[in-house]
């Protein structure tokens, strides 16, 4: 399919421009993702959850980016990658190619770092869970609850009180 050369100038911008605002939506994340370590690390479940709504908005965010650069490559076959479209703009892909080694480049570090934050926080939930059984093992050795960690009732005790003295 040939272009005109506005259209190729047309398009590089467009997807150059998008480009840049996935690149600085994944250094959001980048940076939210180093928060979270820093939260697990705390163990402050307020900054857990923060870091979480969060990151649920830059992933929209991004979804939404992606649809938009799905829609801007229509006219090109199925499967088609960056480097493909930025090869044929030509002189007007070579934004387009640098955007897409930058966005690549982030999109790795990212992963890498979101790999950490994910085997942080399965070691503090096993850590947690640990202390849970150890809490619930020696309240039930106390018999303080019981198997389905209710309050265990014992036998009854007839109150008494002294009025005399």
């Amino acid at each position: 399919m040939s272009m005109t050369t506005e259209r190729h100038r047309e398009l590089g911008t467009r997807l150059t421009g998008l480009l840049e605002r996935l690149i600085a939506e994944h250094d959001e994340l980048l940076e939210l993702t180093h928060e979270h370590a820093g939260a697990l690390r705390r163990a402050d479940g307020a900054a857990i959850d923060d870091c979480v709504r969060r990151r649920a908005g830059i992933i929209a965010r991004i979804g939404e980016l992606n649809d938009e650069r799905a829609a801007l490559l229509l006219a090109y076959p199925k499967g088609a990658t960056l480097t493909q479209v930025a090869e044929s703009l030509g002189g007007e892909g070579d934004a387009v190619r640098d955007r897409g080694a930058q966005l690549r480049s982030r999109v790795l570090e990212v992963r890498k770092h979101q790999s950490h934050v994910r085997m942080a926080t399965e070691r503090l939930l096993t850590h947690m869970r640990g202390i849970t059984s150890q809490v619930h093992r020696a309240l039930g050795e106390a018999r303080t609850y019981s198997d389905r960690g209710r309050i265990a009732l014992g036998p009854a005790a007839a109150p008494a009180l002294d009025l005399t003295s």
